[in-house]
């Protein structure tokens, strides 16, 4: 049989004059049972750690970690592990400006409730975005 160890957390505090800090981590171990065509047990984790000093601004650091043979990206610090930082700035409630720079695994990512598969990415990258 398949068998999945699963583990998240994310633990946000005050810090005084740096605002609010924030730590998120999740982990899994993926072991396969005994499968027609055998896979490869595997391990990831992805880790985020956030400083919030205002309403207005968030800077994040992300850390990925995967040996899943199934990933077809490489990490931009090792093979397995990738390294990203972003900047937030909430021009308003309804528009957001974002500024990220590293790298992130391939996979699967959820956000708002939806996910959806994406490549591997290296590189710069600004967005806006806004609701009306």
């Amino acid at each position: 049989q398949d068998t999945q160890a699963h583990i998240d957390t994310s633990i946000m505090v005050p810090a005084g004059a740096l605002g609010e800090v924030e730590l998120a981590v999740a982990a899994e171990r993926f072991l396969w049972g005994e499968n027609l065509i055998q896979q490869h047990d595997f391990t990831e984790v992805e880790a985020a750690f956030s400083v919030l000093p205002n309403e207005e601004w968030v800077f994040t650091v992300f850390q990925d970690y995967s040996d899943n043979p199934l990933v077809s990206s490489t990490g931009n610090v090792a093979e397995h592990v990738y390294l990203a930082g972003e900047a937030q700035y909430s021009v308003s409630s309804d528009t957001t400006l974002k500024l990220f720079y590293g790298a992130y695994k391939a996979g699967i990512r959820c956000a708002g409730g939806q996910c959806k598969s994406l490549p591997g990415f290296k590189g710069g990258r600004v967005a806006l975005a806004g609701q009306f």
